[in-house]
């Protein structure tokens, strides 16, 4: 008759470790899954922002150059009241319209220039600018 021993039967001779490269290896994989989920993340903010930064850019230099034209034509004729452009998709950008209202009255121009303005939220900017008049 064969006869057990209890202490062989409660601890098999295995390796004590047998999962702990698994464990390590999954906590490597979640580090590196968290931090390439930052840096994507990070990646779409800054095209955000800078995409936000070039629509800002734009309608400042609608603006800008809505206030050129008012001086230009209260210049040649002192009775313009101002005009209104409407800049449709492909002329500054494939998708994205403008819209820039010129109103001259007593003496000072008002320019309100918004870019795009076919969106929900467009970029707004406003110059009111006192005209001189000419002798």
């Amino acid at each position: 008759m064969k006869r057990w021993n209890l202490s062989q039967l409660a601890s098999p001779k295995t390796h004590p470790r047998k999962g702990g490269v698994a464990v390590v290896a999954m906590v490597v994989l979640l580090v590196s899954s968290l931090l390439i989920t930052q840096y994507v993340r990070r990646a779409v903010n800054d095209r955000k922002q800078l995409r936000a930064e070039v629509e800002r850019l734009q309608a400042e230099s609608l603006a800008d150059a809505g206030v050129a034209l008012a001086v230009e034509n209260t210049a040649k004729d002192p009775a313009w009241t101002g005009t209104q452009w409407d800049l449709p998709p492909g002329t500054l950008h494939q998708t994205k319209s403008g819209n820039v209202v010129i109103s001259v009255s007593d003496g000072s121009c008002t320019v309100i220039a918004r870019y795009p303005a076919n969106t929900a939220s467009p970029v707004q900017i406003t110059r009111k600018v006192a005209l001189m008049k000419a002798e």
